[in-house]
């Protein structure tokens, strides 16, 4: 239906089967070039937390399966420290509303 709600004109339709339309993409490209260092420094920080939200597991395992069992106080206060800090850094950049 030409005209009616939903028409955009110039636009054309994308069949979901086929992927990914990479006409759309070459013309939006132009419109995200001068903001590409800021995409690739936004991945690079997405796969930084990704990794960061690894350590705590990580951190955790050595806590038990070396710390505590081995009695070591000074060893088990780094490893918490490790952790707090991996912890401060993955959730520093979220936003917070107040209640």
């Amino acid at each position: 239906m030409r005209g009616g709600p939903g028409d955009y004109a110039g636009f054309e339709e994308i069949d979901r089967r086929k992927g990914v339309d990479v006409g759309a993409l070459r013309r939006l490209l132009p419109l995200f070039r001068p903001h590409m260092k800021l995409f690739l420094f936004s991945g690079l920080l997405m796969a930084g937390t990704s990794l960061l939200s690894l350590a705590g597991p990580m951190l955790l395992k050595r806590a038990i399966d070396r710390d505590i069992p081995s009695g070591d106080s000074r060893g088990l206060a780094v490893t918490l420290a490790m952790f707090v800090a991996a912890q401060f850094l993955v959730h520093a950049g979220g936003t917070h509303t107040p209640s």
